[in-house]
């Protein structure tokens, strides 16, 4: 999504406000321990990271 939409950028999708928005659409998503904003925050800019590796492969 981050790719495909101009007006995301790395700074708005780890903000607290933008994930909360996300939680709903998260399939078999439970705010359990271990599963807050602060997990899922970690989760996205691991992927961002790994997206940018493999972007940097390809070039």
């Amino acid at each position: 999504m981050y790719g495909d939409e101009p007006k995301l950028d790395k700074v708005l999708i780890v903000k607290k406000s933008f994930i909360e928005i996300l939680v709903p659409f998260l399939v078999g998503f439970k705010q359990d321990k271990g599963k807050g904003i602060d997990n899922l925050r970690v989760s996205i800019n691991n992927a961002l990271a790994a997206h940018r590796r493999n972007r940097a492969d390809r070039s």
